[in-house]
């Protein structure tokens, strides 16, 4: 049985599961990572605490059989089991890969979960910032351009001025952007 994986695979949890998906091992974690944890069971079918994998059944069969080598599903969400009052909202991400594992005996699935709920979240953050900085800069290219038509023509020292001042708040701009919010 596939127990050593922890020792090999430490920011891992895993489940193992037969031919038939029906669970066979799982770490202490593997629990929080289902959508039903109550049904998640020795002997039982995995797809009951796991609806993801509803319909992937020729791809575990395929990683089983050897015709593919692993699959993987990222940025699962999950709505937190734990959640307080003050956060109900509150969800982690995981990513959870398939790969399959030979005993002396028989042949498994194995699960993998890794929690990587502060990568996503960091990831959303960063693009929420390059969606308003993007806003902000198209904002100051639309009145840049509305000003410029209203101008004296639209051309000369006013419409330098006005470009070199645009490029000199866009940089300003990326300069006081912060990223870590």
């Amino acid at each position: 049985m596939p127990s050593r994986l922890k020792i090999l695979a430490p920011d891992y949890d895993y489940l193992a599961l037969n031919r038939e998906l029906l669970v066979q091992e799982f770490s202490d974690g593997v629990p929080n990572f289902a959508e039903s944890p109550q049904n998640l069971k020795l002997g039982g079918d995995v797809r009951l605490a796991f609806p993801e994998l509803v319909g992937m059944e020729g791809i575990m069969m395929d990683i089983l059989a050897g015709r593919q080598i692993s699959f993987q599903l990222a940025g699962i969400v999950r709505a937190d089991q734990h959640h307080t009052a003050q956060a109900p909202d509150h969800s982690f991400y995981f990513d959870l890969h398939i790969c399959h594992h030979q005993d002396e005996n028989e042949n498994y699935l194995i699960l993998l979960f890794k929690d990587v709920t502060e990568r996503m979240k960091l990831q959303q953050k960063l693009i929420q910032k390059s969606n308003e900085t993007n806003l902000l800069l198209s904002a100051l290219t639309h009145s840049k351009n509305y000003g410029g038509a209203e101008g004296a023509g639209g051309a000369g020292e006013a419409g330098e001025a006005g470009e070199a001042g645009g490029e000199k708040f866009k940089l300003e701009l990326l300069r006081n952007t912060d990223y870590t919010d």
